[in-house]
């Protein structure tokens, strides 16, 4: 998302980059810390391999990621991008957090489905799109349209699953 804004707007460069690969460390550190339950019977994932890392490797392994995404956030020297991403974080652990609690289900209540689905996945597209705007010095106007743009599309990617 972050490189697909910049060359919508013609401004890719190393930033962006910077960008792109801090995002994908925190989608990487979420991924982990919310297949945690798989080694005692708990939600279960595409992935084996993460349930035979067990619940404390995959937790402090979440955890390099994400204080590398946040160093990678530090060089791009923008405390905005850095407050967005910070807020989308936590919003989306939250998100998370609810969802242990009293998961959502599509065929139960699609409202609260969807909901759930916009507060983790389509809150990082939506982050993502509006940083890149940053970077690429757009107006308010169009920064904000990429991010109701990001917030939409991630939450249709999700669905489609």
């Amino acid at each position: 998302m972050a490189l697909q804004v910049a060359e919508v707007l013609g401004t890719a460069g190393e930033n962006h980059a910077t960008l792109a690969a801090a995002v994908e460390l925190i989608h990487a550190s979420l991924y982990l810390h919310y297949h945690v339950h798989e080694e005692t019977g708990g939600r279960q994932g595409p992935d084996a391999a993460l349930a035979g890392l067990g619940n404390a490797a995959n937790v402090l392994l979440g955890d390099l990621f994400y204080t590398a995404a946040f160093r990678a956030i530090v060089d791009l020297k923008d405390h905005r991008i850095a407050r967005i991403l910070s807020d989308a974080t936590t919003a989306i652990a939250e998100a998370e957090v609810l969802d242990l609690q009293t998961p959502a289900c599509a065929e139960c209540d699609a409202a609260r489905y969807i909901n759930n689905i916009r507060g983790k996945t389509g809150k990082l597209f939506e982050a993502t799109a509006q940083c890149s705007a940053i970077l690429s010095k757009a107006d308010a106007s169009t920064e904000q349209a990429l991010a109701v743009y990001g917030l939409h599309l991630g939450t249709a990617y999700y669905v489609r699953q």
